[in-house]
């Protein structure tokens, strides 16, 4: 199986995709919605080759676990899970 928007390889456990992270449902029902084919061809171009490098992070009270772009590395976030306020920073990939 594939992402329907990256093409990234994906798990029918997965909700969400850990590449470009769209939640498969909303995508699978708005395609299916228009009538469309859910995994259209993914051409490489610079714009595609140049996506900003995703880190993992989490929240230290919950440890509700994130992905982010590498440039948000120092902001402050609100927790979707538990409502704390945390500063974001990588977390070991081993770990995560």
């Amino acid at each position: 199986m594939e992402c329907p928007r990256c093409g990234q390889a994906r798990q029918p456990e997965d909700d969400e995709c850990p590449h470009c992270g769209i939640h498969y449902d909303y995508v699978e029902k708005k395609l299916a919605k228009e009538g469309k084919e859910s995994n259209p061809p993914v051409e490489q171009n610079d714009q595609t080759k140049a996506l900003p490098e995703k880190i993992k992070t989490a929240c230290p009270v919950c440890g509700q676990k994130y992905k982010v772009q590498s440039k948000q590395i120092g902001i402050k976030t609100k927790c979707k899970k538990c409502s704390s306020v945390f500063t974001i920073t990588e977390i070991n990939p081993d770990v995560a």
